[in-house]
């Protein structure tokens, strides 16, 4: 199942992103509206397919991380969580705390397929990224 928090339909959030010339998600039907947490703790997967996530930030300073952000920690922390996977870019992503001290436990790995494609103007800087459970 497809899940999303759906915080870019709030009209802040579409401001802001208007502002940036960026446009909003558009959410399929399909979709449901649940948290990262609130889903993973429902379906209980033990592989987690995430596109371009940004992290909760838990300082101020924290580059790419937002206040209504993702605690990867926690889900990382999950006990029937086995494989975490994230589509993103380089300069983006990797300031994540889970890259940069990988958890006890895990381990990480990142590819680059030029199947990937998004919204950056370098598509070199695209990413999978993965988190396994040793």
């Amino acid at each position: 199942p497809m899940t999303d928090s759906y915080i870019q339909t709030g009209l802040e959030y579409q401001l802001i992103y208007g502002l940036q010339g960026q446009r909003t998600v558009s959410y399929g039907a399909d979709v449901r509206r649940l948290a990262a947490m609130e889903a993973a703790r429902e379906y209980r997967p033990t592989v987690i397919l995430a596109s371009w996530v940004t992290q909760i930030s838990k300082t101020d300073t924290e580059p790419n991380s937002f206040h209504a952000g993702v605690d990867e920690e926690a889900l990382l922390a999950l006990p029937f969580l086995r494989t975490y996977i994230v589509l993103g870019t380089m300069g983006v992503h990797d300031h994540k705390r889970i890259r940069k001290q990988v958890p006890a436990g895990w381990r990480f790995s990142e590819a680059s397929l030029p199947c990937l494609w998004s919204r950056v103007l370098d598509q070199k800087t695209n990413r999978i990224y993965v988190w396994e459970r040793r």
